[in-house]
């Protein structure tokens, strides 16, 4: 794992082989200036917090299993009575997780007590959160749809990783409504039940406080808190690469039908793209020119974002056009190429209009 100082490292350096590679970094002296580093003590928290009613989560095995419901419960209490779980000397009992709660929303005194890293002011954050739980606790290997800084404010945290291309090997729980879980238990594996999880490769790391963890879209993690340890974490939306991913390839489609995908592609961090043309180029490029045309066939249909085309363009676009009628694409089948052609060339004209 590559680890850097803040002070060597640009935010054009960060985006360009970091972000857009999907690249995991701890990153150091980013939040050295952090209020929250010498703050956020026990007593000062619950005399701030002391009555404010909160939702925290136990474990009666430490595990914080989301998709064993029956394993964990969700309990209403002051938020100084959670401290006092969450510090009480650590056993084999009940383990306690105050977990992803918005700190603007939730706890906006703390929320002043921190910023975001430099090098990622320019991005639109989702979620800012708090995670702040036992000793011991363990959340079971995921991967989300977002890229995530995780900042360590108090203890440790060890982190379990496996890269994006593993996803067959880890058996997400996709027939349930958590399907970035993994269904295997990667300290007890079942290889009789997962067999591929044994070509699995982990990188384990140990994240300090102080030190921030770029951690990209579709990476998965497992994390387990060392000490009593109280995290930040910022989300910000993945970007175009980064998309490539079977789960948001296996989407592409039905966004196409509804006409959502390019409402979904100005959703993203489009970080390192001047515009539509050149993510349909990254995608005809990277092996994905179905999505290409179709980005191509939805702009047809609206009339829009055509004004980068002209019909000296159409030989490009015929090429990839004929890239997924004649490739075997598992993502679109014949019958979708076939209404997608006849919709291509009833449109055609309109390619013309910059002619």
């Amino acid at each position: 794992m590559t680890t850097i100082s803040i002070n060597d490292l640009t935010a054009q350096e960060f985006e360009r082989e970091y972000e857009l590679k999907s690249r995991p970094l701890i990153i150091k002296d980013a939040v050295k200036d952090w209020p929250a580093l010498t703050l956020w003590k026990p007593d000062l928290l619950k005399g701030r917090y002391a009555s404010k009613m909160v939702k925290i989560y136990s474990s009666n095995d430490k595990w914080f299993d989301y998709t064993a419901p029956k394993m964990i419960e969700t309990i209403e209490m002051p938020f100084g009575e959670a401290l006092r779980l969450i510090h009480q000397p650590p056993s084999d009992a009940t383990h306690y997780y105050l977990a992803q709660k918005s700190l603007p929303e939730d706890f906006p005194e703390m929320a002043a007590e921190i910023k975001t890293p430099s090098i990622a002011k320019s991005k639109r954050m989702l979620a800012t959160n708090l995670w702040y739980g036992s000793k011991g606790n363990i959340t079971k290997l995921h991967y989300d749809d977002a890229n995530n800084f995780l900042v360590q404010v108090v203890g440790r945290k060890k982190l379990i990783l496996f890269y994006p291309e593993q996803y067959s090997c880890l058996y997400p729980t996709n027939d349930s409504n958590m399907p970035h879980v993994s269904k295997v238990n990667i300290f007890n594996p079942d290889l009789d039940q997962y067999p591929l999880f044994k070509h699995a490769v982990a990188e384990e790391i140990i994240l300090n406080p102080g030190e921030v963890l770029y951690l990209p879209t579709f990476w998965w993690h497992q994390v387990e808190s060392l000490d009593i340890a109280i995290s930040v974490n910022f989300w910000w939306p993945m970007n175009i690469p980064q998309t490539v991913h079977p789960t948001i390839t296996s989407q592409i489609w039905s966004l196409y039908e509804h006409r959502q995908l390019i409402e979904r592609l100005n959703k993203l961090d489009t970080a390192g793209f001047s515009g539509i043309r050149e993510i349909i180029e990254f995608y005809n490029e990277a092996g994905f020119s179905w999505i290409s045309v179709l980005i191509l066939s939805e702009m047809i249909s609206s009339g829009t974002g055509l004004e980068d085309y002209s019909a000296d363009d159409r030989s490009v676009i015929e090429s990839m056009v004929s890239k997924i009628a004649t490739g075997g694409n598992s993502e679109i089948s014949r019958d979708h190429v076939s209404e997608l052609l006849t919709h291509m060339v009833s449109h055609a004209d309109l390619l013309k209009l910059n002619g």
